[in-house]
């Protein structure tokens, strides 16, 4: 029996989310006990990135090869402008601090690779390139949730990434990339699991920057 695309390129990427999981930011957010200017940074840079990822899921859904996919991606970007920047601007109004307008290092790279990916890559490519962002968030909010200090001043952000309202989203996408992958060619299955595996390495990264900058 084939194993879907969600299944392998999560099997192959366990060691990832398990580091992802062990970053100091996310136990301390976990704990409540983060710097709120650690948090205030990330979703700063969060809030960039949601911008530039709601114009790459717009791209894709112009390759999408059916209105079911267009519709969900489409939803998906509007989604990522509406209700994530919704949570964005409330912490970052709970701790009194502008919208960032630059982009760091890691950021511009992430979002960088999801337009180049979507942009010039089959959309079975893209789609993959797209998924770790809805995958890994969905993975991480369960973890967390099921070990977080209660109460903790960032629930609100727990809340959101554990919802199954959330899940469900990604359940859709994980599930257009799952089709995607029955449908592609050998080739461009080896290199949809190879950009899933950038992807979740990206999002390692991110995190791992929010927490301790690069100096330079």
């Amino acid at each position: 029996m084939q194993t879907t695309f969600t299944s392998q390129a999560v099997a192959a990427t366990k060691t990832v989310l398990e580091a992802i999981i062990a970053q100091p930011f996310l136990q301390e957010l976990a704990a409540g006990t983060l710097d709120q200017q650690r948090f205030v940074g990330y979703m700063q840079q969060d809030a960039l990135y949601l911008s530039e990822y709601a114009k790459v899921l717009a791209l894709l859904a112009a390759k999408a090869p059916n209105g079911q996919a267009l519709m969900a991606l489409t939803g998906f970007a509007q989604g990522a402008l509406v209700v994530e920047r919704q949570l964005h601007e409330q912490f970052l109004a709970k701790f009194n601090a502008p919208l960032a307008t630059e982009m760091g290092a890691v950021c511009l790279a992430y979002t960088s690779f999801l337009l180049a990916k979507v942009a010039t890559e089959p959309y079975c490519v893209g789609m993959a390139a797209v998924l770790p962002c809805f995958k890994i968030y969905t993975d991480v909010g369960h973890r967390l949730l099921g070990f977080a200090a209660v109460p903790n001043q960032y629930q609100a952000w727990l809340d959101t990434y554990a919802a199954p309202d959330f899940e469900a989203i990604t359940q859709q996408a994980c599930t257009l990339a799952d089709t995607a992958f029955s449908e592609a060619s050998p080739e461009h299955k080896r290199t949809m699991l190879a950009v899933y595996h950038t992807g979740a390495r990206l999002e390692a990264w991110f995190w791992a920057d929010a927490y301790q900058p690069l100096a330079f």
